[in-house]
């Protein structure tokens, strides 16, 4: 083998974060999951480098949360056309917070009063999905705001209003949009998301604030409404019921959405009901519900969803006297308390606990059992926050009754040195040796050499999809890549170059 015909091809190494690193959109209340969390990693050395604000913009009052999908942030407000209050659903330009459309979706004349919208809208795709506080549903373009379809579900299905006005944000899961229009029959409906044509309804659940969520339980994906009556999961494609878990609510407010935790259902109501889980078991391809535990009275979530994270569930509880809380999942016992978050939320990134506190505050808490330990904190936004953040593509979105703001919290992204290709023999010339290093000679931890390939060819016009990978892998050793082979038998000439993503 001739080392002049070795080619020290140098890798063309990724200088930005890896795609696992900036997850997608934000496209749904609470997130693409339905549960809070983010997959996301995101900067946490708020105090020695504080989030930088993209932008901070004044908006009519409600208490939407923001969806983001596509550059663009999506919310409900309140706001005047010139005659009277109106509640109209709102995009944002999500880099510079310009206003790009706002669609009149109906009335602003709530039950109970208390300040403009409270459900979210759903993005999916190029089309917005819209419920509103008198239970209209609307479908709207993406790019102009444009109404596409619509439904005055009230109207139409004889519903009723409850007070405080709707607070539920419209479910999408495949091809279809999942609400409880509260009517006086077959309450729970799917509508075809595309044409807005009837699906299916079923059952005489009576609505909550509270918005469904989708999950999947046993390998059964099912769709989970909270009720009055209580927990009721259903079949997306035909709306059967596969389970319900009795938990009679009151008629005020139960708004928190079911939390998933492991094989239980947590759910929760305020003003006198407390919290409970359900323990779902599937028996002979029967799904079926049971008590886990239930508590009353404080020990619960007055609007606010908690997170699920490694057994605990993490969230704002109580009525009047609030806390945020880390609680048992499998038993409901509360493990420790803090105050001083008012009727805020939590969010999970990264493994760590976002929590916008009704201030506006943004801080950092590591999810421990043992004890409440805060990591960082930074304030964002002026008014109430009783919403939820959204969280996409290394940014914060925030916002509460009267503002909105996005904060850079994507990670410092340290550039990594290419990489280059050393020949050299061994062995007293016996051995062929190859080190692969980097061009500023900083170590390859054991993190990078998992992507590092060695690929070898022995025609230098063949195609680099044809290249194959070197026999054995290359061994890392003091910060280098090393590769070696016998030269006892001729093996022609050979080329060499070495990729990582």
């Amino acid at each position: 083998m001739c080392l002049a015909s070795l080619l020290p091809i140098v890798a063309g190494g990724s200088l930005l974060v890896s795609a696992g690193g900036l997850a997608g959109d934000w496209p749904q209340y609470r997130g693409p999951n339905h549960d809070g969390i983010s997959t996301e990693v995101i900067r946490t050395n708020w105090t020695a480098k504080t989030p930088q604000r993209l932008w901070k913009i004044s908006l009519g009052q409600a208490w939407s949360s923001l969806t983001v999908q596509g550059g663009r942030v999506f919310t409900q407000v309140e706001r005047s056309n010139g005659l009277e209050p109106r509640e109209y659903c709102v995009a944002l330009d999500a880099s510079t917070g310009k206003e790009l459309w706002a669609t009149d979706v109906e009335k602003a004349d709530y039950l109970n009063g208390y300040d403009g919208a409270r459900s979210t809208p759903s993005v999916i795709g190029d089309r917005v999905y819209v419920y509103t506080s008198w239970m209209q549903l609307y479908c709207l373009a993406v790019a102009t705001g444009k109404v596409l379809w619509s439904h005055d579900l009230a109207s139409e299905y004889n519903g009723t209003v409850i007070p405080w006005n709707n607070a539920s944000s419209p479910l999408v899961i495949g091809d279809r949009v999942f609400v409880n229009h509260n009517g006086d029959t077959n309450r729970i409906a799917a509508f075809n998301r595309f044409d807005g044509t009837l699906a299916w309804r079923n059952h005489s659940n009576r609505t909550v604030h509270a918005t469904p969520i989708a999950t999947t339980l046993h390998g059964v994906l099912q769709v989970i409404f909270q009720t009055r009556e209580g927990l009721i999961a259903v079949n997306p494609d035909d709306g059967a019921a596969l389970w319900r878990f009795n938990f009679p609510q009151n008629s005020t407010s139960a708004a928190a959405s079911p939390v998933v935790a492991g094989d239980r259902v947590y759910c929760s109501a305020a003003y006198g009901t407390g919290a409970g889980a359900a323990l779902v078991s599937l028996s002979s391809g029967v799904l079926s519900a049971a008590q886990a535990w239930k508590t009353k009275g404080a020990n619960m979530n007055h609007w606010a969803t908690p997170v699920y994270h490694e057994g605990y569930l993490y969230g704002v509880y109580g009525q009047g006297s609030l806390r945020l809380a880390c609680v048992d999942a499998a038993s409901g016992q509360e493990m420790w308390q803090q105050t001083g978050v008012g009727y805020g939320s939590v969010l999970k990134v990264n493994n760590l606990l976002v929590v916008l506190t009704e201030d506006g505050d943004l801080v950092l808490v590591e999810p421990r059992p043992d004890a409440y330990r805060e990591i960082d904190r930074v304030h964002t936004v002026n008014g109430l926050c009783w919403n939820n953040p959204a969280i996409s593509q290394g940014r914060i979105y925030v916002r509460s009754q009267t503002e909105a703001a996005a904060y850079d919290i994507a990670p410092t992204v340290v550039p990594r040195s290419p990489l280059k290709l050393e020949p050299g023999l061994s062995g007293s010339g016996r051995r062929f040796q190859l080190v692969i290093g980097t061009q500023n000679g900083s170590p390859i931890d054991a993190v990078r050499a998992a992507g590092i390939q060695l690929l070898t060819t022995p025609d230098l016009s063949a195609a680099r999809g044809s290249w194959s990978p070197t026999a054995p892998d290359p061994i890392l050793v003091d910060g280098r890549l090393r590769f070696e082979e016998s030269l006892a038998e001729p093996t022609g000439r050979r080329y060499f170059r070495v990729i990582e993503p």
